[in-house]
């Protein structure tokens, strides 16, 4: 039997024998950058007194930084956010000058109900309140008729005061949703540094990972051959494909085993 960890980097699940984990720790920014041509070694830390380069699992596997990933999926959020407002104003705009309403009626079809139905993640925290985005969603878009229709039956008036009685009932569940999203996409980026040794006492390398994940006891019968169909395109010098000794099948759930004994890294020569 084997002891093993789990982290996740993106949206793979990384493993290491607890015997090749030196120590794991929050990281706080304390890279300190060297010269090098590879966008995936974040820097080197000094831990144990030891030089010790900290590549970023993240970036080797999906090209693109965790911090990175949560920036630009918040930065969406308040874009789909706005989106909903400008909506809102285009049929306030119709009701109040008499004009054709030209947004679209139907959520599904808008830019944020496609980009809901199609999104995944394996942040389970944020698909939970992505899932309670569609009866506020639906509730919103038909306002459209219903206030079109105050509007030709009681007049503008009446119509301009239900609509803004719906933005602070209906419109506002849809927008604490959204801040929601955001907030638990923030809160969920804790990336954690682990030290990896082939001792057991001295550092050799330090892998950041967005999170840590579990804690499995695995038979070797659990450990299957890994070999990349393609679908992986990893980046950086670390030449990390070398390093997956498996990959581990148990309870449904699929992550990649790394050795840091079959490949040697050392911190990139200076002129």
């Amino acid at each position: 039997m084997t002891e093993i960890i789990n982290f996740r980097a993106g949206r793979y699940k990384i493993s290491f024998e607890i015997l090749n984990i030196l120590m794991t720790e929050k990281y706080e920014g304390n890279a300190t950058q060297v010269p090098s041509g590879d966008g995936t070694l974040l820097g080197v830390i000094n831990y144990q007194k030891v030089p010790t380069p900290i590549y970023d699992l993240t970036m080797i596997l999906e090209g693109v930084t965790a911090r990175q990933k949560m920036s630009e999926l918040i930065d969406l959020l308040h874009a789909q956010e706005q989106e909903q407002i400008n909506w809102l104003d285009g049929l306030q705009e119709a009701v109040d000058t008499g004009s054709i309403f030209s947004g679209n009626k139907d959520p599904k079809q808008s830019n944020f109900g496609k980009w809901l139905s199609s999104f995944e993640s394996e942040n389970d925290d944020l698909m939970h309140i992505l899932k309670k985005f569609e009866d506020p969603l639906n509730n919103t878009y038909a306002l459209a008729d219903c206030i079109l229709k105050t509007a030709e039956v009681n007049g503008k008036d009446a119509a301009l005061k239900e609509l803004q009685q719906q933005r602070n009932t209906t419109f506002n569940s849809l927008r604490k949703l959204f801040e929601a999203s955001r907030d638990v996409i923030s809160s969920s980026y804790k990336p954690v540094i682990v030290y990896t040794t082939l001792n057991g006492s001295t550092p050799c390398l330090g892998f950041l990972v967005e999170s840590v994940d579990d804690a499995l006891v695995i038979e070797q019968s659990d450990i299957k051959s890994f070999a990349n169909d393609g679908s992986i395109q990893f980046m950086g010098d670390l030449n990390l494909p070398n390093m997956i000794s498996g990959l581990i099948t148990k309870d449904d759930v699929n992550s990649l085993l790394i050795d840091p004994k079959l490949v040697k890294a050392g911190l990139p020569e200076t002129a």
